[in-house]
């Protein structure tokens, strides 16, 4: 069993993104179970790229920063689903990594790093947490749109938390 299960079907996923509470994509991770902010124990390029402006973790462990994101539990069809919709293969890989809570407790998660970047992405600015507004939902790629419009992409979705 991996290290980032609990039980036979359940995992833990660390986000660093767009799918953190209030980005646009939290609502895939409706059905999950919120276990805290969390930093990163090694360092990785976390940067924003692409005519999108998503964010990406790249997979350099040892370069940037302690990355801060967020720890969620999901179950096998929702890891399943992240596996798809980061196009695992492709552009991602899940990865095992251990981050630190607030008390600074070690736990492996999974991840998902970009496996598949140019050198002007590397070189890029690399950031501690990612804020940026600028990203741009799948469903409204292909749309002109305003800068007001991309801020009101972003929509605050409430997160169940357990202790």
């Amino acid at each position: 069993m991996s290290p980032a299960a609990v039980g036979d079907d359940r995992f833990r996923v660390f986000v660093y993104g767009t799918l953190k509470q209030s980005y646009p994509n939290a609502p895939l991770l409706a059905e999950a179970e919120f276990r805290g902010r969390h930093r990163t124990e090694k360092k990785f390029p976390l940067v924003v790229g692409g005519e999108y402006f998503s964010p990406y973790l790249l997979d350099r462990a040892g370069e940037g920063h302690h990355v801060h994101g967020e720890v969620y539990l999901v179950n096998r069809k929702t890891l399943d689903f992240l596996d798809e919709f980061e196009r695992v293969g492709v552009n991602y890989t899940r990865s095992l990594i251990r981050v630190h809570d607030e008390a600074r407790r070690p736990v492996h998660v999974y991840t998902y790093l970009k496996c598949n970047y140019t050198p002007e992405l590397l070189d890029s600015e690399h950031m501690p947490e990612y804020k940026d507004t600028r990203y741009v939902p799948r469903h409204m790629r292909g749309k002109k749109m305003k800068e007001p419009e991309r801020a009101e992409a972003r929509v605050a979705v409430p997160v169940r938390v357990r202790a």
